[in-house]
């Protein structure tokens, strides 16, 4: 929305709207400098937003009728936050701005532009000083573009200001990182009792056989035999041994073996010695 602002010129013939000079936002009008102009469109963008004077214009000639994109590019030095706008139109209809747009970037080659604002409703056929506001922008790098005019003919401007105020800074705040406190679990222990190994080593009862000693030739009686009872007592005594040890089964059959072997060692020295007997009881011959 455009209205009268109060400013270095005399807006009206009775002076009545220099009572009303401040703007209701923080800030002030930015000093825009003649260096400030990074790009434009024409001759002399830099009088136009620089000299305040509505002696000299902007005329942004050089293209076709109703090119409707005139831009100015600006560098304010550092961030600027934006909120209100003002121009002044040559006042002849044919080359006064109608609509215009105002984008703001953080950096500049390659530039992000964003647009602020955007108005359609800028007055025409009068050199009045407009103010526009309802928005509000931040950012170092600015372009303002004249997208359309009465006749469609490069618009004539005689000024353009920018009311606002340098960009606070942000603050970070860092934050100490908290320490959290380390716990010491004890360990749980588990106590378990083992059986008594069984043990493995067994005792093996020796059996002893006494072979007869030699006999006399002359006797008729038949040598002692070997103690077969007993021998048959010490196979049954050995498996019982292995069973007493905890392994029945290999107990007994390991007895059964001891004994089957004393009793063949039983038969063989008797038939031994039956045969010796026999020999020498043989009939000698005559002489």
């Amino acid at each position: 929305m455009a209205n009268w602002v109060c400013d270095d010129f005399d807006d009206c013939t009775d002076g009545s709207d220099e009572a009303v000079c401040e703007l209701e936002d923080e800030g002030d009008w930015i000093a825009v400098q003649g260096g400030w102009i990074l790009d434009s469109i024409g001759q002399n963008a830099a009088y136009a937003v620089a000299d305040s004077s509505r002696g000299s214009i902007w005329n942004a000639g050089g293209q076709n009728q109703y090119y409707n994109n005139w831009y100015i590019v600006m560098d304010f030095q550092v961030p600027h936050t934006v909120q209100h706008l003002r121009l002044i139109n040559y006042g002849d209809l044919y080359h006064d701005i109608m609509s215009f747009r105002l984008e703001t970037s953080p950096t500049a080659e390659p530039y992000q532009w964003t647009e602020v604002y955007f108005t359609d409703t800028a007055q025409v056929e009068h050199s009045i000083p407009q103010i526009f506001s309802g928005f509000s922008g931040s950012g170092r790098y600015w372009r303002f573009t004249a997208t359309e005019t009465f006749e469609g003919w490069q618009p004539w401007l005689k000024d353009l200001k920018f009311h606002g105020f340098i960009t606070p800074e942000e603050t970070t705040t860092t934050t100490a990182p908290t320490t959290i406190p380390t716990t010491t679990t004890e360990a749980e222990t588990t106590t378990t009792t083992v059986a008594p190994p069984i043990p493995t080593t067994s005792t093996t009862q020796a059996t002893t056989f006494t072979l007869p000693t030699e006999p006399d030739n002359n006797s008729t009686s038949p040598p002692p035999t070997a103690p077969l009872i007993n021998a048959t007592q010490r196979m049954g005594e050995g498996g019982a041994v292995g069973a007493s040890t905890g392994g029945a089964s290999g107990g007994a059959v390991a007895g059964g073996v001891v004994g089957t072997l004393a009793v063949l060692g039983v038969v063989g020295a008797a038939g031994g010695y039956l045969l010796y007997k026999k020999k020498r009881t043989a009939v000698e011959p005559k002489a």
